[in-house]
């Protein structure tokens, strides 16, 4: 055999040698690298604004919000209790001398139960319109607070509201059964008589349904003579799917 064909011979060997000795190499040095721990990158997006689904940072005005969680902290009898107190520019009167009939003032605006009362406000429970269609006036003691999820109040005549939003518009959203599963009873009791009792339910349906239901009541005897209250409050059934609710009938 001549001299180079031993070269050639040793050189192809030398390169099947280190061709089988990269992949043992390679999987080593991958073994020994260590795990590089990376941080956790939240994003956060700005929510949109119920009835508009704009983001509330981009609406050029005081756009004020508030949730269930608020609604239980405030303890508050009634809606319009709640947004008299936690809510600036909300005053109310209790004309009507019961405490589940009041007048809700905003910015010299108001939405109220008695008939006659020029009303300025429009009222929107999960996209539907709830002012009456004589009058509009709003029955807030219809409007069962055990079943809100959040409410978001906007100033001013926004023609996206329709007709009547004179001074702004109240967007209510009630709970779902995916997002509040679970069962809820609260017992509260006053002086003058007063006995307040609420309960909830919620829970999912299979893989992408859910129900909820609210039930509250109240009786007081009212801080005067021959004024009690009796209130009776039953939230229909909702249900529906986790892409899509449907209110129910």
């Amino acid at each position: 055999m001549s001299l180079s064909s031993t070269t050639t011979t040793r050189r192809l060997i030398g390169l099947a040698v280190a061709a089988a000795a990269c992949p043992m190499q390679s999987q080593a040095q991958a073994q020994a690298a260590p795990v590089a721990a990376l941080p956790t990158v939240e994003v956060v997006e700005a929510m949109p604004v119920p009835g508009t689904e704009v983001p509330k940072d981009q609406i050029p005005s005081n756009v004020q919000t508030a949730d269930d969680v608020q609604l239980r902290r405030a303890q508050s009898l009634n809606l319009p209790d709640f947004m008299s107190t936690q809510l600036p520019s909300v005053s109310v009167n209790e004309i009507q001398g019961n405490p589940f009939q009041l007048d809700v003032n905003y910015r010299g605006f108001t939405a109220g139960p008695l008939l006659g009362t020029p009303q300025g406000l429009s009222v929107y429970q999960d996209g539907v319109r709830i002012n009456e269609p004589f009058g509009d006036v709003v029955n807030w003691d219809l409007i069962p607070k055990a079943a809100i999820s959040s409410i978001t109040l906007l100033p001013g005549s926004n023609p996206l509201f329709g007709l009547n939003t004179l001074g702004g518009a109240l967007s209510l959203q009630t709970k779902r059964g995916d997002t509040h599963p679970g069962t809820e009873l609260e017992l509260q009791a006053g002086s003058f008589g007063r006995v307040s009792t609420e309960l909830t339910h919620g829970r999912k349906l299979g893989d992408d349904g859910h129900l909820f239901l609210a039930l509250a009541g109240l009786n007081e005897d009212g801080w005067r003579d021959h004024s009690p209250s009796r209130v009776r409050q039953l939230s229909s059934p909702r249900w529906g799917r986790t892409a899509e609710s449907f209110p129910g009938t």
